[in-house]
């Protein structure tokens, strides 16, 4: 049974050898391409993928073909590792499409934040503007109520001032008045006194007059 079981897996040794060499040799244009374009290193590169499950497959058939169980187990491992590989692939275009969606939700949301921020700003500018406006108003309000007050202010200063004028003439004129009233009995009593003079100046004359006669 041992002798039997040598025999079968040396005759299966050459069939594997050559379908290797033989699996090396088409691999080769993918070998130069992979590293012709630096995708030596990438397990994940589209040709390098299809020519494994192409190995993959050739290795299974050879080996349920020869019977040979380490082809079938390379074959096996083979998919496997192909399986992962995809599944990792997956998975990476996955998290590169969620990438490239959260980095598009990024950018609209943060011009969404600069739209709402120049709106801020226009409504904050036409606030402040208003403000002014309104400010330039009440300022120029106040200046006009100041300039009322003031112009009521000197009316009144006027108005006053003119009364107390009209008070100072009214004394003045009353004070010449009672002067011009006090000089008028003064010359009256003057006249009264020289006519009394007179009156006792003829009547001495008239004594001497008659003495004499």
């Amino acid at each position: 049974m041992s002798t039997v079981s040598t025999v079968t897996s040396g005759a299966q040794v050459l069939p594997r050898t050559a379908l290797d060499l033989y699996l090396r040799t088409v691999r080769l244009p993918v070998t130069l391409a992979a590293r012709a374009t630096g995708q030596q290193d990438n397990a994940q590169w589209p040709p390098a993928l299809a020519f494994e499950s192409v190995q993959a497959t050739v290795e299974g058939t050879v080996g349920e073909w020869l019977r040979d169980p380490a082809l079938v187990e390379r074959s096996r491992l083979r998919q496997e590792k192909l399986a992962q590989l995809r599944k990792a692939g997956a998975l990476e275009e996955i998290a590169e499409q969620e990438q490239a969606e959260a980095k598009q939700e990024y950018e609209e949301r943060t011009e969404e934040a600069r739209d709402a921020a120049r709106a801020a700003e226009k409504r904050a500018a036409a606030r402040k503007a208003q403000a002014e406006k309104k400010a330039a108003a009440q300022a120029r309000q106040a200046e006009k109520q100041a300039a009322a007050r003031k112009q009521a202010a000197e009316e009144a200063e006027a108005a006053r001032e003119k009364q107390v004028d009209r008070a100072e003439r009214s004394r003045t004129l009353a004070a010449l008045d009672e002067e011009s009233k006090a000089l008028a009995a003064e010359a009256k009593a003057q006249d009264a006194q020289a006519a009394a003079d007179d009156v006792e100046h003829a009547i001495e004359t008239s004594k001497a007059v008659r003495k004499a006669t």
